[in-house]
């Protein structure tokens, strides 16, 4: 069994970034709906954090202001997912 929800949610931004960077990013990655909602059933007690939500929202910001569009645009559709399921738990 992993890390429970309270001790993730406790960790810092830099903690955590430091921690699951990698998943987030392979998340960031993935363009399929089915494929997204299969990893957030793997990962959503990583996923569905606000330093994850933060962490993507930060992420779209870079890849725009360094013109990498199409990157934006995927980062920001998958931050938008976890910002909607966390708002409907």
């Amino acid at each position: 069994s992993g890390p429970s929800h309270a001790s993730i949610s406790m960790l810092s931004y830099h903690d955590f970034v430091e921690k699951y960077a990698d998943i987030m990013e392979d998340f960031m990655k993935i363009s399929s709906l089915d494929d997204s909602r299969d990893f957030l059933i793997q990962h959503g007690d990583i996923m569905l954090q606000e330093n994850a939500s933060n962490y993507l929202l930060l992420a779209s910001l870079e890849d725009e202001m360094n013109g990498f569009r199409e990157k934006m645009r995927l980062t920001a559709r998958q931050s938008q997912l976890i910002s909607n399921i966390a708002e409907l738990a």
